[in-house]
């Protein structure tokens, strides 16, 4: 337990020192003040998030993992709906050329997990 409790811990480390680097260089490209880069930085603080976001999801799970591994009894329930919604559309006029963009995401989560006991305590 004492290694993913570790590998958790070095999980949210690293999540922390990213964040605090990412907030200095983006406090840098605010304070030069370029429209672009600031752009280009929102950009990457988008993509970043979603990546912290999932290494979260990750590090939940192996904690899940664990605790399921641990337990004497474990009773799951786990309900998922998705549903996703793409749009790819584009004209081209003699003045001007349009491209749309689209997209939707529906997501229904239901889990409930109950652990008892645990295999590695002797009960007395």
């Amino acid at each position: 337990m004492k290694k993913t409790v570790k590998n958790s811990l070095s999980i949210e480390s690293m999540i922390y020192d990213n964040i605090k680097k990412s907030q200095e260089i983006s406090e840098a490209i605010v304070e030069e003040g370029n429209i672009l880069k600031i752009q280009v930085e929102l950009n990457r603080k988008r993509a970043e998030a979603e990546m912290n976001e999932l290494n979260a999801k990750i590090s939940q799970e192996l904690a899940i993992a664990e605790r399921i591994k641990n337990a004497v009894d474990v009773e799951i329930e786990e309900i998922y709906e998705n549903s996703n919604q793409h749009k790819l559309g584009g004209g081209i006029s003699q003045n001007r050329a349009d491209i749309e963009i689209g997209g939707g995401n529906r997501k229904v989560a239901k889990r409930i997990y109950k652990f008892k006991g645990n295999v590695n305590r002797t009960e007395g």
